[in-house]
Order: C-alpha cells, then structure tokens, then sequence
C-alpha cells in the first residue's frame, strides 16, 4: 500500500523536523511536505482502485459459490432421477438426493458467508487506511493553518 509508506515518510518528516521551545511546534521542510502531500493525493485513488478490486473478486467469488452450488443441486438432481428410475431403490435415491441437496446448500452458504466475510475484511482494511491518511492530512492541514509561533512569543 502506498499510502502507508507516504504516510510514514511524513512522520519520519515530522519526528525529524526542529522542535521549537516551549510548544509542540516544529519547524519542518515545506517542500517536502508538499512533495508527501501531493504523492499522497495520487496513492488515494491506487486505494481506492485495490478496493474496487475486491469488491469485483467478491462478486466474482459469489458468482462462481452460485455457480458451484447449482452444478451441485443439479448434479444431485440428476442422481435423484436415475436413482427413481430404478424401482426397488426410489425410497433410498430420495433420501440420498436430500442429504446431497442439504450438503450442497449447506457448501454453497458456507462458500457464500466465505467469500462475504473475506470481502468484508478486505473493505474493512482498506477503509482503515483511507481513513487514516485523512485524518493525518486533516491534521496537517489544521497545523499548517495555525500562525506560527514566534520564539518571543512562546
């Protein structure tokens, strides 16, 4: 993520900047926070890109769970019927058809709550690092919007 490694250069920046007495301001290369500022504003929309790619891999991993899940049901389907069409079996070909059908559903829900869960998680992450760069430029912004304090003054 390259937001995170910007965003630990400009506290790198920050730590190493000249503190002045008697305050918690310090004294930092403007240029270079610039410089920080402006490569973050390009490494936020590369975020935002990786979570749009893993809300395209959650409904690609959905579709193919569905997908999964119906090749199954029909599966046991098919298996249910060649099973009913023997006549000395039909009771034991309907009993199998709903344990197959049962797993099934059972494997397409857990495949579903999977691929959710995962894509939730990955949102959730992606969420925390695009809030925290904001914060962090809200506070910069704020600092930088503050008069600077004179040595005289402090």
């Amino acid at each position: 993520m390259q937001a995170e490694a910007l965003l630990d250069e400009l506290e790198r920046v920050l730590k190493a900047g000249h503190r002045f007495p008697f305050g918690s301001r310090v004294m930092v290369d403007e240029e270079e926070i610039r410089g920080l500022i402006e490569d973050l504003r390009q490494a936020l929309p590369a975020d935002m890109q990786e979570a749009r790619q893993i809300l395209a891999e959650r409904e690609r991993v959905l579709d193919e769970a569905r997908r999964e899940a119906e090749r199954i049901v029909q599966d046991a389907q098919g298996y249910v019927q060649r099973l009913a069409d023997e006549s000395t079996v039909v009771r034991q070909a309907h009993q199998r058809a709903e344990e197959i059908l049962g797993r099934a559903e059972q494997s397409a829900r857990d495949i579903r709550h999977g691929a959710r869960q995962y894509a939730d998680r990955m949102l959730a992450e992606a969420a925390a690092a695009i809030q925290r760069v904001v914060e962090q430029i809200e506070a910069d912004r704020r600092e930088l919007r503050e008069p600077p304090r004179t040595a005289a003054g402090a």
